[in-house]
């Protein structure tokens, strides 16, 4: 994956290096899937570590904004 395939993740600290990292590991997981013909560890423990990341972010909106 290239880093210009995902959104900016805006004005934070660190963001591009986020944006870069974050397609570094997409492309590795990508990777590694053409190269097997069951899912990698790595795309299971990718998917989780995102999904528990936007969980948080989605706490966070509903306790400060009240977005559900």
């Amino acid at each position: 994956m290239r880093t210009n395939d995902l959104p900016s993740p805006g004005s934070i600290s660190n963001g591009l290096s986020l944006r870069t990292d974050v397609a570094r590991a997409i492309s590795f997981v990508e990777s590694r899937s053409r190269k097997t013909s069951v899912v990698p560890d790595q795309l299971v423990t990718l998917r989780a570590f995102l999904d528990a990341a936007s969980a948080k972010l989605t706490a966070i909106e509903t306790e400060y904004f009240g977005v559900e």
